[in-house]
């Protein structure tokens, strides 16, 4: 890996020091420097800096106690901004600085990072990493700005800035729930270090400086002259590629060599973009892949949902090894029952893509839990939507903003509904959301890979326009991870007469699928990557990751 060039080191006594008094009822941050409209802004260099919340100078700690990392992430917590304007790259670390004479010893305290939208982006004990990367003029920086009381310095995040660009953060502070009453009444006294440095250009970034015409942003607004259906965008400020499968070039190598050659074993390496999402909403987007081809079971194997190998004379591709699976295998459900019908409860889902695909074919043997490969490294932990169609049947049938809008945006099924539907004690978010590295596409993944012009269009009945301008169609019966609103049918792409979405019984139909994942946001592109065609692909770069 290539080192990284430091900017600017912001040493303790320059930033904040914070003093957590366990027992009490309040807490307070005091930022050490000059206030304007009750923010406390710092330097990092004259492009770039950290804008710190001054929220009356204090955080609330009312009955501070030891407690569980989901009462520790409701805390109010300290907000801090870091942006640029810079030219180039830029990135952050952020690090915990702890006192010689805290009363509490360093492995009960807790952190949790979360973003402008509250999602949890790190949580663990601040001893998880000891920094290593702070050179020894930078320790005088710290023993000056601190009075040479400090005792360690630890490690707890690490992101991107974007270009001129800026990123929200809340930085949780609690006592880990296995300390004991000791703890009652001991102070702790903990400083803040930000250390900027220059970085190189992620994969994301290079392909929204590159895009064409087939990579939407949906904003709402046009991309080019000409286009005629922004108004349909899904408005979720996130690039998807849209257009014919001779127009999109968003070919991907991930694994390993990749060929486009189905009769080549590395040919089960590539990929491609569905898009770049930033769900988190700080201005870092994921990769979102698929497989460039149905799933074999040599990838998914032979256990779990697997029925057997695909038999459909329509389609030409590696049909010989393409596997074939039930969604759930369960037979003889009821409607809404959450002990079968759901995502995170699917054979498919636990068996064949967070098992067997992710450590065994893509792992090599590994487990991603305790022994990744550098290839599963780069797959992050999301959170997929899995409650399903809101309550409107016909969603699919409208266009594609409607598709989205039931499915993943303000008319999804939320607890609420799915309280009125079954008992109260089935009520868990489990029915609404699953946290896994491999899943399906969405149905609104399909409907936006349509060319633009046909976005207002059903993406039902409409073979011409779903064969020929969809770039994500091959031609065969596909799963997709999004239920209908009853539980008891699952969407799919249909085969060749339509290609459209329909939906299927999980448990007693079967179909293929391709896995879709999320990479990381720092993700680069190598030096030698091609140019996005299936002879061409992008190529990762597994040595600067």
């Amino acid at each position: 890996m290539n080192k990284k060039k430091t900017i600017i080191l912001l040493a303790i006594g320059i930033l904040v020091v914070t003093i957590l008094s366990i027992g009490v009822t309040y807490s307070y941050m005091k930022p050490k420097a000059e206030k304007e409209n009750n923010q406390t802004e710092i330097g990092i260099n004259n492009c770039a800096k950290i804008t710190l919340k001054d929220n009356n100078s204090t955080i609330n700690l009312t009955n501070m106690y030891p407690m569980e990392e989901e009462m520790g992430l409701q805390t109010t917590p300290y907000e801090f901004t870091i942006s640029s304007t810079c030219e180039e790259y830029t990135g952050f670390n952020l690090y915990l600085l702890t006192y010689s004479e805290n009363e509490i010893d360093d492995n009960l305290i807790r952190y949790g990072i979360t973003s402008k939208n509250d999602t949890v982006l790190e949580t663990n004990l601040i001893t998880k990493e000891e920094a290593s990367d702070i050179s020894t003029k930078e320790i005088e920086e710290i023993n000056q700005g601190v009075n040479k009381g400090y005792n360690k310095i630890y490690k707890i995040y690490s992101n991107n800035i974007p270009l001129k660009g800026e990123s929200e953060y809340k930085l949780h502070i609690w006592i880990d729930e296995n300390a004991n009453n000791d703890t009652m009444n001991k102070n702790i006294k903990l400083g803040v270090i930000v250390k900027g440095y220059e970085r190189e250009e992620t994969m994301a970034e290079y392909l929204i400086a590159h895009k064409d015409n087939t990579l939407i942003y949906h904003d709402g607004k046009p991309d080019y002259e000409g286009m005629v259906n922004a108004y349909l965008e899904a408005e979720d400020y996130n690039y998807r590629y849209s257009g014919g499968n001779d127009e999109v070039n968003n070919y991907i190598c991930f694994g390993g060599d990749c060929s486009n050659d189905p009769t080549n074993d590395n040919y089960l390496y590539l990929y491609r973009i569905i898009g770049l999402f930033d769900d988190d909403k700080d201005g870092n987007y994921n990769l979102k892949l698929i497989r460039a081809d149905y799933a074999t079971s040599i990838e998914t194997g032979t256990l779990g949902g697997y029925i057997g190998n695909s038999t459909d004379s329509a389609y030409d591709g590696y049909k010989n090894k393409i596997g074939v699976y039930y969604w759930n295998t369960t037979y003889g459900v009821e409607a809404y029952d959450e002990n079968k019908n759901q995502w995170y409860l699917s054979n498919l889902n636990k068996v064949n893509l967070n098992n067997y695909f992710l450590n065994t074919f893509l792992g090599k043997g590994n487990d991603i839990k305790t022994n990744p490969n550098e290839w599963q490294q780069m797959i992050e932990n999301h959170t997929w939507i899995t409650g399903g169609f809101g309550i409107w049947n016909n969603a699919v049938r409208a266009s594609t903003k409607t598709v989205f809008q039931y499915e993943l945006g303000d008319n999804r099924f939320n607890i609420n509904d799915i309280c009125d539907l079954l008992d109260n004690s089935k009520c868990t978010m489990n029915i609404l959301q699953t946290k896994s590295y491999i899943g399906l596409m969405y149905v609104s993944d399909f409907v936006y890979a349509k060319k633009e012009i046909n976005w207002n269009y059903s993406s039902t009945n409409n073979p011409k326009i779903n064969k020929e301008m969809n770039w994500l169609v091959l031609n065969s019966l596909e799963w997709t991870i999004t239920r209908y609103n009853d539980a008891n049918h699952i969407y799919f792409i249909a085969s060749n007469q339509t290609c459209g979405v329909n939906s299927f019984r999980p448990h007693c139909n079967s179909a293929n699928l391709r896995q879709v994942f999320y990479l990381k946001t720092n993700v680069k592109k190598a030096s030698n990557s091609g140019d996005g065609e299936a002879e061409s692909p992008y190529i990762i770069d597994i040595n600067n990751y």
